[in-house]
């Protein structure tokens, strides 16, 4: 990922000279170093929040496809959907879906669950 230089604001350039000068002893090596450490940190934030987004994206996949086996439930049983619970509805998922949510850091499944326990609640209204 390219860095692109740039003037530091005054604020930031203060923060930084006063790490710098805790962590380092103060100079302009030190905070060359302190830079480069805000730099590491903002690049790692920038990764988390890119891995943030594609497990959304895979929450959304996974609560697309619960939902169209809801409907799809639904359509073949006579029993109510307010009794269906998400493990009824999760074990009918293809394989490779749920693979992917018991590989998932589990904030793909939560919020699956709290998906799902929320359309529950809808449906008793």
């Amino acid at each position: 990922m390219p860095i692109l230089l740039m003037r530091i604001p005054e604020d930031v350039n203060e923060i930084l000279e006063a790490k710098a000068t805790e962590k380092y002893g103060g100079g302009s090596d030190s905070k060359r170093k302190a830079i480069t450490e805000a730099i590491k940190a903002w690049v790692e934030v920038e990764s988390l929040k890119e891995a943030v987004n594609q497990e959304r994206s895979e929450a959304e996949k996974l609560r697309s496809e619960v939902e169209r086996l809801k409907s799809e439930l639904q359509a073949r049983s006579s029993v109510s959907l307010r009794m269906v619970s998400f493990e009824d509805v999760i074990q009918h998922v293809n394989p490779a879906l749920v693979a992917k949510l018991k590989k998932s850091s589990g904030a793909v499944k939560v919020a699956l669950e709290t998906a799902f326990t929320l359309y529950q609640r809808q449906l008793s209204r």
